[in-house]
Formats: C-alpha cells, sequence, structure tokens
C-alpha cells in the first residue's frame, strides 16, 4: 500500500512541476448547480472546458456569430453556481491575467459585412456573476469586493473578416464597449481586437495568491450567466494542475484490476 502511494506523490510532484506554453483554459468541472436555469437546455457544464469553437456551423465565430449550441455554453440561473478546474496554475502578476468568454454578441448593423450601431448594442442581456478564486478548490477569495461582475465583452476567433488569422485566446483585451461604437465593417470591428480572441480579462492579484487553480462564478440575484470558457493569459500560465488524489486512486486501481483478469 506504502509504495502506491509513493508513487501516486510521486505522479503528483512530477505534473505539478511540468511547465506547460501556450494557451491554457478549464479542464475539469468540479461542481455545477444550474438552480433556475435548469430548464433551459444549456445545462452541460462541460461546455465551459477547453477552448470556444472557432467555427458556429453557420461561419466562423465572431462578435457578431458566437458559438450557440449546449455544447458551447452552460448557463448558471439565479441561485446557481459553477466551480472549475484551470488545466495549469493561473500566476497572478501585473496587469490582466483571466479571461472570460460569456454568450454575448453585438447586433449588427447591415448582414453580412456590416459593423457594430452607434452607440454599439448587446444581443444578450447583461452577463454578470461573482467571480471567485482558489490555489486548491477549498478556500476562497471573491474578486470586486463580492460583487457581481460584468463579462459583456464577445470572443473573435480570427483577426480578418476572411477568416484566416486565428485570433490569440492568451491575450489580454481590455477596451471598453464604448470603442465599439459606430463601426463600419468587420473587419474594422476585429481591427480593435489587436489579434486578441476578446472576452473580459480581470485582475486576479487581489486575491495576494501566489497561483490559482480553481475559478468559481455565482449568481446570487439577476439573469443567468452564460459561460462558454475561460483562458489564462500567457504570460501569467503555471504549472499543470494535480489531478486530485481521488482520480488519482481510482484510476490505479482499475489498472490493478486490468492487470488482475488479464
Amino acid at each position: 500500500m506504502k509504495k502506491s502511494l509513493t508513487a501516486v506523490v510521486l505522479i503528483l510532484a512530477v505534473s505539478a512541476g511540468t511547465v506547460q506554453a501556450g494557451t491554457s483554459f478549464a479542464g475539469r468541472v468540479v461542481s455545477y448547480d444550474p438552480s433556475t436555469a435548469s430548464e433551459s437546455g444549456y445545462t452541460n457544464p462541460e461546455a465551459a472546458l477547453g477552448q470556444i469553437a472557432v467555427d458556429t456551423g453557420w461561419g466562423a465565430t465572431t462578435p457578431f456569430n458566437m458559438p450557440f449550441t449546449s455544447d458551447d455554453f452552460v448557463t448558471i440561473g439565479e441561485g446557481g453556481h459553477l466551480t472549475l478546474e484551470l488545466e495549469n496554475y493561473l500566476l497572478p502578476g501585473d496587469g490582466f491575467e483571466l479571461g472570460v468568454f460569456s454568450y454575448q454578441m453585438f447586433y449588427q448593423d447591415g448582414w453580412p459585412d456590416g459593423g457594430t450601431t452607434d452607440p454599439v448594442d448587446l444581443f444578450r442581456p447583461t452577463q454578470m456573476a461573482v467571480v471567485e478564486v482558489s490555489e486548491g478548490g477549498s478556500d476562497w477569495y471573491a474578486l470586486n469586493g463580492g460583487d457581481r461582475i460584468q463579462m459583456d465583452m464577445p470572443a473573435a476567433a480570427y483577426s480578418d473578416a476572411e477568416a484566416t488569422i486565428e485570433s490569440d485566446f492568451s491575450k489580454p483585451f481590455t477596451v471598453s464597449l464604448s470603442d465599439f461604437d459606430g463601426l463600419g465593417s468587420v473587419q474594422e470591428v476585429l481591427d480593435v481586437f489587436d489579434g486578441s480572441a476578446g472576452g473580459t480579462w480581470l485582475d486576479v492579484s487581489e486575491a495576494g495568491l501566489d497561483r490559482i487553480g480553481y475559478v468559481r462564478f455565482t449568481v446570487p440575484y439577476g439573469d443567468a450567466f452564460e459561460l462558454e470558457a475561460v483562458s489564462i493569459a500567457s504570460g501569467a500560465i503555471g504549472a499543470a494542475v494535480p489531478e486530485p488524489l481521488s482520480i488519482l486512486l481510482l484510476g490505479t486501481g482499475a489498472c490493478f484490476l486490468r492487470r488482475r483478469s488479464s
């Protein structure tokens, strides 16, 4: 038994010390309660894992055309919550480190090539939730003093209207919605993103944590929150978040049973 536990500890140590470059998203659902959104049809929490789809089935993902199926986003109703484990630890520093991609779009002033209205108009109700962060998933810190945060910036999977240049999901994006007022074309809108895939970016350094492995979204009141994905800024990606001990032990036991039966 000690040898088995030692092997598990070694696995934990190795995975905790592995630093990965590139993009990093949510990797596991810890808990989910849709609450009042239970009948919405968008209650698959695993829709929030990984990167958002770059094509909606009706063309490329743009600020006017976000992925919309039940496999693309999950809804958290009033009184509900969603807790996610990140693929990698987020290492707080200067600037904005956590990107949140909600199911939000701009109204388009003339399909298919038109730009935004003036002022810019949102397609969905305002997307708001309380955001909490934790290193290990037990002790939590609420950002913004525990008040709800507005997360209404759409995504742009590509930097060009022809959808040939992929945008960067790990590049923080901090312009305001008013910067999109009255733009004349899709390309003018995409130019504002400056290569970023958009989303609402949060500064999590106020939590005072050395690293963050878990994010929780809660809707204490008001309209439901619709989440597509979360991502980590490229300069804030740390070591891989290790699998919980219970999952590793379950996997070890399954391997043992397979060997016994063979």
